[in-house]
């Protein structure tokens, strides 16, 4: 199975729930006003399964390098990036990440400003780019790395985005997206119909991602039905 029996391209998604509601299928995003709206709701699901959980497919690693004396740094990702959370942070050679704090813990410790190896971390608001900035303690005395593990924001595609490989599940992005299609003809009305495929929408999306998340052998992932 190659990942293209897995993931599908935007316009693949759109035609497939076109076809099922019995609407013809167009060739762009932007050919008919139903493909707008369809594509609208394809922004919705990715947008709902990127707010899920941890999908590896959207796991990153980047480095951040430290300057001396320096205790803010913002994540350094390229500008069509946007990180949706940070994992874990990890100081230069250690093997072990840095300890999270809260904003208050990290304004406490940095109560006399202490310098050497950073053992703490807090996210502390947002850099110029929109992404997060964090603060250590203690203070770097040299440009060291600072190695940052995050998940990605899925990106809002557009009409220009047809052939756009999706990263998640293209069954579950169907699934979502004929949900909220039937929701849509029946003009907010929860049908039998719509009821339904949410349903199956939602069984389909947490399977997914307890797919990549917990069936390992090692690890039980509890998901609030």
């Amino acid at each position: 199975m190659a990942i293209t029996d897995v993931q599908q391209t935007a316009i693949q998604i759109v035609n497939r729930v076109q076809r099922k509601i019995g609407v013809d299928q167009t060739t762009g995003l932007g050919g008919t006003r139903h493909s707008h709206v369809l594509l609208d709701l394809l922004n919705e699901v990715v947008s709902d399964l990127g707010d899920l959980g941890d999908w590896q497919e959207m796991f990153r690693e980047i480095d951040t390098t430290a300057v001396s004396s320096v205790a803010d740094y913002e994540i350094n990702v390229t500008a069509a990036v946007v990180v949706h959370h940070v994992h874990e942070i990890r100081y230069d050679t250690s093997t072990s990440p840095m300890f999270v704090r809260s904003i208050e813990d990290i304004r406490r410790l940095d109560r006399p400003r202490r310098y050497g190896e950073s053992r703490h971390f807090a996210i502390v608001g947002q850099g110029t780019a929109g992404n997060p900035k964090f603060r250590v303690s203690p203070v770097p005395t040299s440009a060291i790395q600072y190695h940052v593990a995050f998940y990605e924001k899925p990106v809002i595609y557009t009409t220009a985005d047809s052939s756009t490989r999706i990263p998640f599940p293209g069954d579950v992005l169907f699934q979502g997206v004929y949900a909220k299609a039937l929701l849509e003809e029946s003009e907010g009305v929860e049908t039998p119909q719509y009821v339904g495929a949410y349903r199956e929408y939602e069984r389909m999306k947490r399977q997914a991602l307890a797919r990549q998340t917990s069936d390992t052998g090692t690890d039980i992932n509890l998901v609030p039905g």
